[in-house]
Formats: structure tokens, C-alpha cells, sequence
């Protein structure tokens, strides 16, 4: 973690600093519909299951969050990493890799020794990310789209792509 950053999780009142995260980082077209989901998703944060996590500027901005929560993957209730997402003006310095990390730890200290996450072709930098975090592409039968999708971020990932993944960019 870079120095003067810090991850904390997330308290009652700290749903907006959720919603501007999530927004900021292209997630919703606008912050209603961030509510919307993050009401759907959480409640509040005084309530909620999930593991809501936090990262803060030197400055105590927050520009950052993510979730260790669980659902059904595969046919089987697994944890899950959620919402991931950085503010722009904070990308590309290091500091999802802690916040991942913060999770994950999370999640296994939880007792889940399976986790998986769900993503986008937009996000195929993040992509990299979760690989180096021993996560695996699943291309579901049946759903040439997500094949597509994948192909996309094979090919924009290039030699950190796994070959053992089955699906070649």
C-alpha cells in the first residue's frame, strides 16, 4: 500500500461514499441508480452481512471500495468479491492490489475456501489483477457472448493471459 493510504471497512453512513466511488468509476450512469442497487444490494451498512471495505486518500478522501460477500456460483454457494472499483483519478497506482487483497483475506478468514467475482469487458485491466490473484476466466456453455467478451480480454491482456484457460484471444 502506498504510504499515507489506508482501508477500512465501512461504517453506517458511509453509503454515499459507496455510491460516489461506484459511479466515479463508471459502474451507474448517475447516482440514483447507484442508490437503487446499493440499497437493493446492502440495506444500509449497519445491517448488512457483507464485508464493505474502503479505501481512503492521504487526504481521507475515499476512492475506493470493495466486498467480500457470498453467492451461488457453479450451483454452489461460494464467497464472492464485489464492487470493486477506484476512483478514476486514483488508477493505475497500486492501490486496487491491497484492496483485493483486503477482501480475499476477508473472505478466507470467513472460512470460504472458493471465491469468484464477475466482471466486464471494460474492465479487462482489473482482469489482470484478478489473475495474479489465482483467479480463473469461467466460460459458461451455451453463451457465445461471454466467449466474445473473453476473447476481447485475452487479447488485450496478451502474454499475462492464461493459456491454460482454454480460450485464446
Amino acid at each position: 500500500m502506498p504510504s499515507g493510504y489506508r482501508i477500512r471497512r465501512a461504517v453506517a453512513g458511509d453509503e454515499g461514499h459507496w455510491v460516489t466511488v461506484e459511479v466515479a468509476a463508471g459502474e451507474f450512469r448517475d447516482e440514483d441508480s447507484a442508490w437503487q442497487r446499493m440499497t437493493q444490494n446492502f440495506g444500509s451498512f449497519a445491517t448488512t452481512d457483507d464485508a464493505v471495505f474502503l479505501l481512503e486518500s492521504p487526504d481521507g478522501d475515499v476512492i475506493g471500495t470493495a466486498t467480500a460477500t457470498t453467492d451461488e456460483f457453479e450451483g454452489r454457494r461460494q464467497g464472492q468479491v464485489g464492487w470493486v472499483g477506484i476512483a478514476p483519478k486514483y488508477q493505475g497506482q497500486g492501490l486496487a492490489k491491497p484492496l483485493l487483497a483486503t477482501v480475499v483475506n476477508e473472505l478466507a478468514n470467513r472460512g470460504w475456501k472458493e471465491a469468484f467475482l464477475t466482471t466486464q469487458t471494460t474492465s479487462w485491466r482489473a482482469v489482470g489483477l484478478y489473475l495474479g490473484f489465482s483467479f480463473k476466466p469461467a466460460l459458461r456453455p451455451g453463451t457465445p457472448d461471454e466467449a466474445r467478451g473473453w476473447q476481447m480480454v485475452a487479447k488485450e491482456l496478451g502474454s499475462r493471459w492464461p493459456e491454460s484457460s482454454g480460450i485464446q484471444g
